[in-house]
């Protein structure tokens, strides 16, 4: 009975702590715990029989009640704190007005093609590097494309720009007639000389347009020409003589108009002829004209060459085959009738080393009057 008293009272106390501690604001599952706690500190104080001594037994429960309670009011004191010295956080929203239009992002436009602007297609002439003897005459010609929005005109030139000039004009017409419209491609020559000592040359040229503007290729530079000067060298077992150019020597001569005679019963002409080269003369043919480009006489022959004698019957003999070199002979031709004196005349005559115009071969005009 003293037991259910003590269990009486000490469940009394637990409650009216319990009370006391009522306002603190717990969660739900801290209320919980507390209680499981203090039913079992209660369980373990009975089967243990503490004290004999009622006042010490509820003096110890109570003390024990009241300090698990002021820990778990500290406790939750202390949460409540926290979480009202920590604001939360608070998203700003921004509104968009209504109707107000959003830009469109535009495009940035692209540049205008430039009105003059060049572009290099090949060298259709004298690639890089090509060899040339010193003073030798060659022309440069360079595909270029008008990729440009303007056409080039015959006021366009042609301009040396910088480098070697080797010979060529400080500007010329870049075309002699019509336009080379954007898109198409032309091509442009100049006429240049190697330098005269030997080694690597490099001229470079420009367009200039009808405002005198100078202008080049697309990417800024000018287009060149690239030439190597090579000097013939005389080595010990190919002399220098075999490294020039080989010379076919042919026949040569002079011609003059002798005057026109009687050799009964036909009229003829005669022409001095001097053999002025290496080379002996075999043969000849000879064209005369009179007046009006009428022709007089063609022949060929063999051996036409007699002495200057006009009297008969020497200009009837035959002449000799062969007029060596340095010799003087004269040639008779026959005409159909004797033009005026005063009338002027032309003789075309060829001479040839072999019979019947063979070998290598001399022709020259002369012109008289008759």
């Amino acid at each position: 009975m003293l037991f259910q008293n003590k269990l009486g009272i000490v469940s009394m106390d637990i409650e009216k702590n319990y009370q006391l501690f009522k306002g603190i604001r717990m969660r739900k599952n801290n209320k919980k715990k507390l209680l499981l706690a203090l039913t079992l500190l209660l369980i373990v104080s009975l089967a243990c029989g503490v004290s004999s001594n009622e006042g010490n037994l509820e003096t110890a429960a109570a003390e024990t009640v009241e300090v698990e309670l002021t820990t778990r009011a500290q406790v939750a004191q202390a949460e409540t704190q926290a979480t009202a010295d920590s604001p939360l956080m608070t998203a700003t929203f921004t509104s968009i007005p209504t109707g107000t239009p959003i830009p469109a992002a535009t495009a940035t436009p692209t540049s205008e093609i430039d009105c003059d602007v060049a572009a290099f297609v090949s060298d259709v002439t004298v690639p890089d590097g090509s060899d040339f003897i010193p003073g030798e005459n060659f022309t440069k010609t360079w595909r270029l494309k008008n990729v440009g929005s303007c056409p080039w005109t015959a006021a366009y030139d042609l301009v040396f720009f910088d480098g070697e000039q080797m010979g060529g004009p400080v500007s010329q017409p870049l075309i002699n007639s019509g336009e080379v419209e954007p898109n198409d491609t032309v091509d442009v020559s100049v006429d240049l000389t190697a330098p005269g000592a030997g080694g690597n040359y490099t001229g470079y040229w420009k367009i200039r347009n009808n405002s005198n503007v100078v202008f080049e290729l697309s990417n800024g530079d000018p287009f060149y020409v690239e030439i190597d000067v090579i000097e013939p060298t005389a080595t010990s077992e190919f002399p220098l003589l075999l490294l020039t150019p080989f010379v076919i020597i042919g026949p040569d001569f002079n011609a003059n108009y002798g005057g026109n005679y009687n050799c009964f019963p036909n009229n003829r002409a005669m022409f001095q002829i001097e053999n002025t080269g290496f080379l002996t003369i075999e043969s000849i043919e000879i064209f005369v004209e009179g007046p009006l480009g009428i022709l007089q006489h063609h022949s060929i022959q063999n051996a036409p060459f007699k002495s200057s004698s006009k009297l008969f019957p020497e200009c009837w003999a035959p002449g000799f085959s062969s007029l060596v070199a340095d010799d003087i002979r004269f040639i008779h031709v026959g005409l159909g009738s004797l033009p005026l004196p005063g009338i002027p005349g032309e003789a075309t005559i060829k001479v040839c080393g072999l019979d019947d115009l063979g070998g290598f071969c001399k022709e020259k005009t002369i012109n008289f009057i008759w």
